[in-house]
Order: C-alpha cells, then structure tokens, then sequence
C-alpha cells in the first residue's frame, strides 16, 4: 500500500460497517484500508451492499493477519494517521 494518513482497520467483523458509515458522514477524506485474513472479495461484496452510505470513500481491503508484522507493514502502519483494531488476539498470558 502507498498510502500515507491513512485509517488503519484491522481486522473484520460487523462492527467494521458501522464505523465506515460513521466515517462517510464524518467526510474522511483519507483512505480506508482493512487488514483481514478474510478474502479482500468477500470484504468489497459486503461492502458494495452499502455503496450508497459509502460513497466518495476509498476503501482499500487487504488480505493479510494483523498479529503478523510484514503485514502490517505492507499495510503501511507507519505511515497510518489512526488505526482501529477490531482483531481478535489470543491472550497467552496465564495467571
């Protein structure tokens, strides 16, 4: 991704549609890009459903797993002006 502020949102639940509507109405001009193990045609068909709500957006979905750092770094997590991580993450942690 050659993007720079950017939104960063990792991972895809069904939250993902409500914060991009919110964002649409906020009129974010910067680009969206969605980090998620889940097929990048799986994503843009649910996200064609909304297109309306969604218009004038640039949503860029990326397949790829945000616990592993090459690709948050082809995603361009550096470069990102915010990031929204709805990723499900296994505590390893005992106690």
């Amino acid at each position: 991704i050659r993007e720079r502020n950017h939104v960063l949102i990792l991972g895809w639940n069904s939250k993902v549609l409500s914060i991009l509507k919110f964002f649409a109405d906020m009129k974010i001009q910067n680009a969206v890009v969605i980090l998620t193990p889940i097929e990048s045609d799986d994503v843009l068909a649910e996200i064609s459903q909304e297109r309306r709500a969604l218009k004038g957006m640039r949503i860029l979905p990326q397949r790829g797993s945000p616990t592993v750092e090459a690709d948050l770094e082809r995603v361009g997590i550096q470069d990102s002006a915010s990031i929204v991580d709805l990723s499900k993450r296994i505590n390893t942690c005992s106690g």
